[in-house]
């Protein structure tokens, strides 16, 4: 996450802020980079106002199994 974006997350002033993210690092040189890209993320997420959804891949949720059922009627 751009520094600019986790400033806003860390000092902003709204009671709710949500973040959707594919990993909790980007891309970087070392594993002592990811690491702290990762710890800083943990630490973002801990505050109650934010909301953070990490992952590349969404699941199919009751929803789609409803559909599914639904439409076999």
């Amino acid at each position: 996450m751009n520094r600019r974006f986790q400033d806003s997350y860390r000092n902003g002033t709204a009671k709710l802020r949500y973040a959707l993210m594919e990993a909790m690092s980007g891309p970087t040189r070392t594993k002592e980079q990811k690491a702290a890209n990762e710890a800083a993320i943990i630490k973002l997420r801990r505050m109650k106002e934010n909301k953070f959804a990490i992952g590349s891949r969404l699941g199919k949720g009751v929803f789609n199994h409803w559909l599914v059922d639904s439409s076999q009627d």
